[in-house]
């Protein structure tokens, strides 16, 4: 779904998010057209749509745009008709996306604490870093919920965290 190369989503309702896609080719598009507007504002505007399923599972995105820049992409997976309560939901959500991950772009270059508790299963992100940007599987304690976030960086991953090679 996540091409390691040059960060482009394949969605599996055929849609795909390049790291260059516009605002303005976003709305103009099929997809674009039927997506949910939670918040739009000048500078930053937030669109949700559904993106099909992945293994079954119903996928939604949402695309964070910073003016006419595509910034940031969220992506999860509904488990939630599988799991047998809140906590083990999240930590089946959050499995599921770290094994995505690993299966796109291998093995995570880096983890990151997601708070202070410690839940196993959920107290670490993954962390993938590439010259196009990086992607986290990550849990929002405040929020309750599991996702999948892909930053697409103008300078490169690599020229923010001090790092020269992914390979």
């Amino acid at each position: 779904m996540i091409d390691a190369d040059n960060g482009n989503i394949h969605l599996p309702n055929g849609f795909v998010i390049t790291s260059t896609l516009t605002l303005n080719e976003f709305r103009q598009s099929e997809f674009g057209r039927g997506a949910k507007s939670p918040n739009l504002s000048l500078q930053r505007s937030w669109l949700r749509l559904d993106a099909g399923t992945v293994e079954t599972f119903p996928l939604e995105v949402s695309l964070r745009f910073e003016g006419q820049r595509l910034a940031c992409v969220f992506l999860d997976a509904d488990l939630s008709r599988i799991t047998r309560d809140d906590n083990s939901h999240w930590i089946d959500t959050k499995a599921f996306h770290d094994a995505l991950l690993r299966q796109d772009l291998g093995e995570p270059d880096a983890f990151t604490g997601t708070s202070d508790e410690d839940t196993p299963g959920l107290d670490k992100a993954p962390n993938h870093l590439r010259p196009w940007g990086k992607a986290v599987s990550e849990f929002d304690y405040g929020g309750g919920d599991a996702y999948i976030s892909i930053e697409y960086d103008q300078q490169g991953a690599a020229a923010r965290t001090g790092q020269d090679d992914y390979d």
